[in-house]
């Protein structure tokens, strides 16, 4: 009961230090805006904390499905998610934390998506693990008397062009 109160009072004085200091502006109407715009900037990182855990913990039940089976991708994916976020912990600008979350959202689909699982079941033959959110196209076969479409012919590759520069 007491530690309660001891800790009640040092929010007390707190508060009234911040209401006395110099910084903060005299007229109560003053006050009063700079205390909702203080309310305002805590519920918007408050926001964006919520909207971080949510796209990192979504990242990591996307990688749980997408590689479910495999210890060495789950592990990797874990570390790297980690790592990514872990790295970023101490950014404040909210445009870049939005930014941030936006590219997870995008990673987090392209697993969804994008990857699937192969493994050989015996010599040349793969299972592939696909499931309905797996983005199918139409598979055209290479054709090697295929005419392009550019009429001078092939276009010299980038590296091509680099090395004789």
């Amino acid at each position: 009961m007491t530690r309660i109160l001891k800790v009640s009072d040092e929010l007390a004085l707190v508060c009234r230090k911040v209401n006395q200091s110099p910084e903060i502006l005299n007229s109560s109407e003053e006050k009063n805006c700079q205390r909702r715009e203080i309310a305002s900037l805590c519920k918007i990182m408050s926001n964006l904390r919520a909207l971080v855990l949510q796209s990192f913990k979504k990242l990591h039940r996307t990688r749980m499905k997408v590689f479910e089976g495999d210890l060495r991708a789950l592990t990797a994916a874990r570390i790297k998610v980690n790592q990514e976020y872990k790295n970023n912990k101490n950014v404040e600008d909210e445009e870049s934390i939005k930014s941030m979350i936006k590219f997870g959202e995008d990673v987090e689909k392209e697993l969804r998506t994008q990857v699937i699982q192969a493994r050989e079941v015996k010599p040349g033959v793969y299972e592939a693990k696909i499931t309905k959110e797996t983005l199918k196209v139409e598979n055209i076969p290479y054709n090697d008397k295929a005419v392009s479409d550019n009429p001078n012919g092939p276009s010299p590759c980038c590296q091509d062009q680099a090395r004789n520069k």
